[in-house]
């Protein structure tokens, strides 16, 4: 699975967290919602054996606090609802040593 990776700052994370509500009434506004797909939004933290955010910071940057890895229903509804926060790029699920931990999961329904 390929990942859409995103920096975050400290103070990015409020606003990161609001996002599944703003998703929900995206969705909600739509008439014929027909197949629901789930958005996944893990979390590369800084810990002193986190290999995957010294991964993370050598391949995109060095000035995050923070990563996020979006599957490809997150990258889409994340634009969906216009979220602005730095796409780094991507990675394939392979490349990390251990599985990230949730930051959160919602429904999207297209």
């Amino acid at each position: 699975m390929t990942y859409t990776v995103l920096g975050l700052m400290a103070n990015d994370m409020y606003k990161l967290m609001r996002l599944p509500n703003e998703i929900g009434k995206h969705c909600a506004s739509f008439n014929n919602l027909r197949l629901r797909r789930d958005v996944i939004v893990l979390n590369v933290a800084p810990s002193p054996n986190s290999q995957d955010f010294e991964m993370l910071t050598s391949k995109f940057a060095k000035d995050f606090d923070y990563f996020a890895l979006l599957n490809d229903v997150a990258a889409e509804a994340f634009a969906s609802v216009k979220a602005k926060f730095p796409i780094l790029g991507a990675i394939d699920d392979s490349m990390l040593s251990r599985p990230p931990s949730a930051l959160f999961t919602c429904p999207y329904w297209t």
